[in-house]
């Protein structure tokens, strides 16, 4: 499985290789093992620019076969306003949740099928 990995992460653009390093969690330190230094910051970076992480609970199940990751795009001045209205919109979801006990996590949602979008 790690040379398919390391081939994947290697030669993939940097947002579908970030999709997939966010999917398995891989640590920085990790992800140098596998593609080098300069090639991991590149990927660790836009992992974290992007707030992408693994869903890791029932909703991934249940996402299975749909669309879960819209592509992440550069943002213009118009999309930018409206990034920011869905943050807001983010927020007060998560404190909805939170005041149902709930664990939450900011970020983009990411499955398997995020990774071929």
């Amino acid at each position: 499985f790690y040379p398919y990995l390391r081939a994947l992460l290697s030669t993939l653009e940097t947002e579908r290789a970030a999709k997939i390093s966010a999917f398995y969690t891989f640590t920085l330190e990790e992800l140098e093992f596998m593609v080098g230094e300069n090639r991991a910051k590149e990927i660790h970076e836009f992992v974290e620019k992007h707030r992408l992480h693994r869903v890791e609970d029932e909703e991934f199940l249940g996402g299975f076969g749909e669309k879960a990751v819209s592509e992440v795009h550069q943002e213009s001045d118009a999309e930018g306003q409206e990034s920011r209205q869905e943050l807001k919109e983010e927020e007060e979801e998560e404190k909805k949740e939170k005041k149902k006990g709930k664990h939450v996590r900011k970020g983009k949602d990411l499955t398997l099928d995020a990774f071929f979008d």
